[in-house]
């Protein structure tokens, strides 16, 4: 019960906190998910115990480049053209900077490399939602939407698992994700899909349900994706900076899931 307690309201506060960042501006917002990407990254260095310091370093560093050079790119500052040449490029030199590294294993190396791109990409993908519809500056609105619907989908699916849970999802990864947990954040994010359409008055109801019914499926694949790499790596929790959570990964792997994929779809609908 008092696990309850302190991640409900640790909760309040990372909503109230993430959501004023964003509401801030540009600026708070690149801040903000810079941070979370240094925190995610420490993260996984814990995890996969390396102590390769100034592989860690170049990870960072590089992660964080490209994240600002997406925010230039965003923003009008580098011409979108140029996207495939400056992220093509960085990739490059950054390959050969690991390669003439023989310090760390290439699997290890590789891993860590990897988690640069999953993690700094799902970010960018995030930070890329404030500059939809295109050409109009930046505005957080779907950004948040999208943070709310990862959030009540978390909510939905950790409820209906306490409380009716009897199915594995998939108990090989994560024993204690259930059938009824997933159905119960996929009912409660439909619900908060509508409630998005009667609000903002955009698009339409099915339109929206269905984007939240697939924040929850991808929200549902984040989750287990992280529990796999927690199960590989024997950790309970990928760190302790968020009470009741854990880490960083572990509050926010859902949405470097769904990021990417609320993007690809509000970008597609624009264009059609």
């Amino acid at each position: 019960m008092n696990n309850v307690i302190t991640r409900t309201l640790s909760g309040i506060v990372l909503i109230i906190v993430f959501a004023g960042l964003l509401l801030l501006g540009k600026y708070t917002s690149l801040a903000l998910l810079l941070f979370v990407f240094s925190v995610a990254m420490y993260e996984i260095r814990k995890m996969l115990d390396s102590e390769d310091q100034v592989l860690f370093f170049i990870s960072l560093t590089a992660g964080m480049i490209s994240m600002g050079i997406s925010y230039f790119i965003l923003d009008g500052f580098i011409r979108t053209l140029w996207m495939p040449a400056v992220i093509t490029g960085f990739v490059l030199l950054f390959l050969f900077m690991f390669t003439l590294r023989g310090k760390t294993g290439f699997r290890q190396t590789s891993q860590i490399f990897l988690s640069v791109f999953w993690i700094a990409g799902s970010l960018i993908f995030y930070f890329a939602l404030g500059w939809l519809p295109a050409n109009n500056g930046f505005n957080p609105e779907l950004m948040i939407i999208l943070l709310a619907l990862v959030w009540i989908n978390d909510i939905g699916a950790f409820v209906a698992g306490k409380l009716i849970g009897r199915t594995p999802l998939a108990k090989a990864i994560s024993p204690e994700k259930t059938m009824e947990g997933l159905t119960g954040g996929i009912v409660l994010n439909a619900a908060a899909g509508y409630l998005v359409y009667t609000v903002t008055n955009s698009h339409t109801a099915i339109f929206w349900i269905t984007m939240a019914i697939l924040v929850s499926i991808t929200s549902a694949i984040g989750d287990l994706f992280e529990s796999k790499l927690k199960r590989e790596t024997g950790v309970k929790d990928s760190g302790n900076i968020i009470p009741g959570h854990g880490g960083m990964l572990d509050r926010f792997d859902s949405l470097m899931f769904s990021a990417p994929v609320f993007y690809s779809l509000f970008l597609i609908i624009e264009k059609l």
